[in-house]
C-alpha cells in the first residue's frame, strides 16, 4: 500500500455541523483519512429546528463553516448538500464505500445499512470515532457551547470554572 491512508473512494457523513467544534473537526478529519471523496449531508434548518432543543445558525452559515474548515485543511474534494432526514442520499446512492459516525450515531449508520440491502445495494462499511471530550470529561457538543459551558474547544467557560473550585 501506498503512503497514502486513504483506502476508499467516497466516503459519505452528515450532520448539523451547528456551532462548528472539535468534534466535528475530529469526525471530518478522519473521513478525509478515509476516503478521496466526501459526500457530506448537512441538516436543513427546518430539519435542525425539529431535531435540536435550541436555535440552530442558518444552513448558509453552516455551510459557510464547513467549507472554510475543510478548505484550511487541504480537502479539495468534497461536496455539501442539504439533507431533510436522517439517511438522506446514504440509502439510494451505489457508489459510496464508507460512512463516518461518531460512536452516538453508530445505529443510525446500521439501520442506514438494513436499508441499503432492502435496496440491493451493499452495505456501507461503518468507521465510528469516540466523541471529543471536553475538560470536564464529558462530550463536547454545541448545546453545551451554546449554554456557555464550554468553548468550541472543550475549555470550560470561566464561570463554570471558578464554580468547580
Amino acid at each position: 500500500m501506498h503512503s497514502d491512508s486513504r483506502v476508499y473512494k467516497i466516503a459519505i457523513l452528515g450532520g448539523t455541523f451547528d456551532h462548528f467544534h472539535k468534534g466535528h473537526e475530529a469526525l471530518l478529519k478522519k473521513a478525509a483519512q478515509t476516503a478521496e471523496y466526501l459526500l457530506i449531508g448537512l441538516t436543513t434548518d427546518e430539519m435542525g429546528r425539529r431535531s435540536k432543543e435550541h436555535l440552530i445558525s442558518t444552513y448558509e452559515e453552516r455551510e459557510r463553516n464547513l467549507a472554510t474548515y475543510l478548505k484550511e485543511q487541504a480537502v479539495k474534494r468534497f461536496s455539501i448538500f442539504p439533507i431533510t432526514d436522517p439517511y438522506g442520499p446514504a440509502i439510494t446512492l451505489k457508489d459510496i464505500d464508507v460512512i463516518v459516525v461518531s460512536e452516538e450515531t453508530k445505529v443510525r449508520a446500521k439501520e442506514i445499512n438494513v436499508k441499503r440491502r432492502k435496496k440491493g445495494l451493499k452495505p456501507l462499511k461503518i468507521i465510528a470515532i469516540r466523541q471529543v471530550l471536553a475538560e470536564d470529561g464529558k462530550p463536547i457538543s454545541s448545546d453545551r457551547i451554546l449554554k456557555k459551558i464550554i468553548d468550541r474547544n472543550g475549555a470550560l467557560m470561566r464561570e463554570w470554572r471558578l464554580e468547580r473550585h
